[in-house]
């Protein structure tokens, strides 16, 4: 486990000890006596954990005083390899404070190593136990967020600007941040991503048909995003009110549009690989990442229940080869429709291209197994949707089940704190533990 893991495990939204330490080490606010002790008056608040490809991002909500008064951050501690190598090569400014007015010693203040950069490091001082902290919006991967949440600076861009609220955060890989108009109205959005992944992204935005317009703008990294009209299906299944069919929900192609190259951030899967990586093939990266946000036992459950979903899908997956174009990503909060029920618009096309069909309907059965937990009348939609669901073929249904289990427990990291009803979702799909073949001294027994 990582340093991170360890000081903030088990975590909540409440003051962590460990988190104090860690903060008050990067800030160097323990003062010379008592280096990486805190404080009085700093107070941590872990807001939300994103475990990543064998590595955590953690947000936290601090507050503390310095000579000029109270002052409040929200920072970000990761243990991912990228973020540590930035902030031992002093890329740049990240946990310097906004100087105030007439405040030379602002520096001072604030504890910045060289070049504003802080790293915490172990008792040995090794780089591979390391964590890097930075103060929003300086991450270090995204380098065109800080533009996106200056007001003044997307002004000069849409000058009709009134108002900026990010919206998703997601430390080192993406952001959104909502650009709203004087009367509370939303005016455009802003992508964050990081510089090379922009042209990609940008390229699947030609590929849908329902996708918002897309431009570049402000800096590195960041893509104005026209506000489409229509409300999220969250909200309908939320409501209770009617839903277009599984088959209606997927993204249309935009013109001739066909196929998309992968992007250079997904890894594609052997045989004939799809443009895109499927959702339900990243739970074993999600497996091992959720070492350090779940208990031991919980941990082993998901790795077998991850085993059962993968060895039913290999066994069944040949029912399902249909491709074509798929969103990637789509969950209920993705799918905009208008006030009849059509789609209105796809969001987030971040992994857009040519994969299975199936993939794209399991992950949406998957948020929607969720969503239902909360809200009978998204049970009634997704009742409705697994009807759809062909029943001929006795391999399409388990195929799909194994799909909408695997994407249940990519979740679970990021839900820990429902973790036993998803793992209950996925054990519900997956069925009875098939018993154990029987061995020829079984069989002797048996006569």
């Amino acid at each position: 486990m990582t340093t991170l893991a360890a000081l903030l495990v088990p975590y909540s939204g409440t003051d962590a000890a460990g988190a104090r330490t860690l903060v008050a080490a990067a800030l160097g606010l323990g003062g010379d006596d008592r280096p990486g002790r805190a404080p009085e008056g700093l107070t941590v608040r872990v807001d939300r954990v994103q475990p990543r490809a064998g590595h955590l991002s953690v947000g936290l909500d601090v507050a503390y005083s310095t000579d000029l008064g109270p002052r409040r951050d929200y920072l970000v501690a990761s243990d991912a390899p990228v973020a540590i190598a930035a902030a031992h090569a002093g890329r740049a400014a990240l946990l310097r404070p906004a100087p105030e007015a007439g405040d030379e010693d602002d520096d001072r203040r604030a504890g910045s190593r060289p070049g504003g950069v802080a790293v915490a490091e172990d008792e040995t001082g090794t780089r591979s136990d390391s964590v890097a902290v930075w103060r929003h919006p300086a991450d270090p991967e995204l380098p065109g967020l800080a533009a996106a949440c200056t007001l003044a600076a997307v002004r000069a861009a849409l000058p009709d600007a009134a108002g900026l609220e990010v919206v998703t955060y997601r430390p080192l890989r993406r952001a959104v941040v909502r650009v709203t108009a004087a009367d509370g109205s939303a005016l455009a959005y802003l992508k964050v991503v990081a510089p090379r992944r922009l042209a990609g992204l940008r390229a699947r935005h030609e590929l849908v048909e329902e996708a918002p317009g897309a431009v570049e703008c402000l800096g590195p990294g960041v893509l104005a995003l026209t506000a489409l009209p229509g409300v999220p299906l969250t909200d309908r299944l939320v409501a209770g009110a009617p839903v277009p069919p599984l088959a209606r929900l997927r993204p249309r192609p935009a013109g001739s549009a066909r196929s998309v190259e992968p992007a250079a951030d997904m890894t594609p899967t052997p045989p004939g690989p799809p443009a895109v990586q499927a959702w339900a093939d990243t739970l074993p990266t999600q497996v091992d990442a959720a070492r350090g946000v779940l208990t031991p036992a919980t941990h082993a459950r998901l790795a077998v229940l991850a085993a059962r979903a993968g060895s039913s899908w290999r066994r069944h997956r040949d029912a399902v080869g249909a491709t074509g174009l798929v969103h990637g990503d789509l969950h209920p909060g993705n799918v905009l429709l208008t006030e009849s029920g059509d789609v209105a618009g796809h969001l987030d096309l971040d992994r857009a291209g040519t994969g299975l069909l199936v993939d794209d309907d399991a992950c949406l059965l998957a948020h929607t197994e969720i969503l239902a937990l909360d809200h009978p009348g998204a049970g009634e939609a997704l009742a409705g949707w697994w009807s759809q669901v062909p029943t001929d073929d006795p391999g399409v249904l388990a195929a799909t089940r194994a799909r909408v289990a695997a994407v249940l427990l990519t979740l679970v990291p990021v839900l820990a704190h429902r973790a036993s009803d998803v793992l209950d979702l996925a054990e519900r799909l997956l069925g009875p533990v098939p018993p154990p073949p029987v061995g020829p001294s079984q069989k002797e027994e048996e006569r």
